[in-house]
C-alpha cells in the first residue's frame, strides 16, 4: 500500500472516529427528547396537578397548558433539544458523505459491506485490512481510466486482505465478496475487464491462480482474479495451497 493511500486511510479513520461521536450523541439527544416527551405527556394528561404556595402556606391548582411554569419550561427543553438534535444529523450526513465516494455510497447493492466496513474501521484486529480497502475503494473512484485496472487489481488484493483479518463465515464471505465485485466490475466495464471471486477449497489451476510452492487445492485466497472479456486471464489471483 503506497503512502498515498495509507495517509488517505488513516484521514478517513479518523473522520469515521468523530462520525461515531456524533452518532452517540444523536442517541443521547433521542433519549432525552423521548423522556421530555414523556414528562410533557404526563403533565397534558394530569387532571390536576398541586403545587405549595410557599407565602401562604397553601396548595392550590393549575391545570396543564398556558401559564403552567412546568409545561413551559418542558417545551423549551425539548425545543433546545430537538434543535441540536438536528444540528447532529446535519453534521452525521457531511461525515458521511466524505467517509464514502458518491459511487459507492449511493450503490444499494453494498449496502451491508458498508455497514461491516463501518464496525470494521472501529475494531483493532482488522481495522489497518479495512483501512486499506476504504483507501484503495476512493482511490478507483477517483483515478484517471489509465491507472484504474490497477487500482482495481489492488482493490481485489484489500478486499481479501481485511475480510482474512476479519474471519467472517464463509457464507457471509461469498456475499460480501460478491456484492464487491459486482460493484466494482460496473466501475471497470469500460475498461474491458472484471473481476471474479476465488473461494478457499477450490481446485489449484495454474492458468488461474498464482501460487508458491505446489498443492492439488487452495488453502487460503489473497485476491480476486481478473479476466479480460474475452475470457482471457488478465491477473491471476494469488492463493496459498
Amino acid at each position: 500500500m503506497n503512502f498515498a493511500v495509507f495517509f488517505l486511510a488513516i484521514a478517513l479513520v479518523v473522520t469515521f472516529f468523530y462520525l461515531m461521536v456524533a452518532l452517540a450523541r444523536v442517541r443521547e439527544k433521542d433519549s432525552t427528547i423521548r423522556e421530555l416527551s414523556r414528562k410533557i405527556f404526563e403533565v397534558r394528561t394530569s387532571r390536576r396537578l398541586f403545587v405549595t404556595n410557599p407565602a401562604s402556606a397553601e396548595n392550590r391548582r393549575i391545570q396543564p397548558g398556558s401559564g403552567n411554569k412546568e409545561w413551559e419550561e418542558l417545551k423549551k427543553k425539548i425545543k433546545i433539544a430537538s434543535d441540536e438534535l438536528e444540528e447532529f444529523r446535519k453534521l452525521i450526513e457531511r461525515f458521511e458523505k466524505g467517509l464514502w465516494p458518491s459511487q459507492f455510497r449511493e450503490s444499494t447493492e453494498v449496502k451491508d459491506l458498508r455497514e461491516k466496513l463501518q464496525e470494521s474501521l472501529l475494531q483493532e484486529k482488522s481495522q489497518y485490512g479495512a483501512s486499506e480497502l476504504l483507501g484503495r475503494i476512493h482511490e478507483i473512484c477517483s483515478v484517471d481510466k489509465d491507472f484504474k485496472c490497477d487500482t482495481a487489481v489492488k482493490s481485489g488484493t484489500a478486499i481479501y486482505n481485511w475480510l482474512n483479518q476479519l474471519k467472517v463465515r464463509r457464507g457471509e464471505k461469498e456475499k460480501l465478496l460478491s456484492s464487491y465485485t459486482n460493484w466494482i466490475n460496473k466501475q471497470i466495464k469500460p475498461l474491458g475487464i472484471y473481476s471474479a471471486i476465488v473461494n478457499d477449497g477450490e481446485t489449484f489451476t495454474e492458468s488461474v491462480h498464482d501460487a508458491n510452492g505446489y498443492g492439488s487445492r487452495i488453502r487460503k485466497v489473497h485476491s480476486l482474479v481478473f479476466y479480460h472479456q474475452n475470457g482471457g486471464v488478465y491477473k491471476k489471483a494469488r492463493v496459498t495451497v
